[in-house]
């Protein structure tokens, strides 16, 4: 692992969406990690984390997430 970004996707129209306040990568143990909060309840989101590797390679993986109301 050489580089890291996390981009962060609303799937549907938002006005608040979620939001990254810390991302980091290891390349000692070649992770890396995203903390999010925030978000619109009902909405999805594309969060992908795009990497180079010390190869010069690149990889894209993403997932989404769907934020609920706890309270419910």
């Amino acid at each position: 692992l050489n580089t890291s970004s996390w981009e962060i996707e609303s799937i549907e129209n938002d006005n608040t969406p979620i939001t990254s306040s810390t991302h980091t990568a290891d390349t000692t143990s070649n992770t890396t990690t995203v903390w999010l909060s925030g978000g619109t309840v009902g909405n999805h989101y594309r969060i992908t984390n795009t990497i180079t590797t010390t190869n010069n390679l690149t990889e894209e993986r993403y997932f989404r997430i769907f934020i609920m109301d706890r309270s419910a």
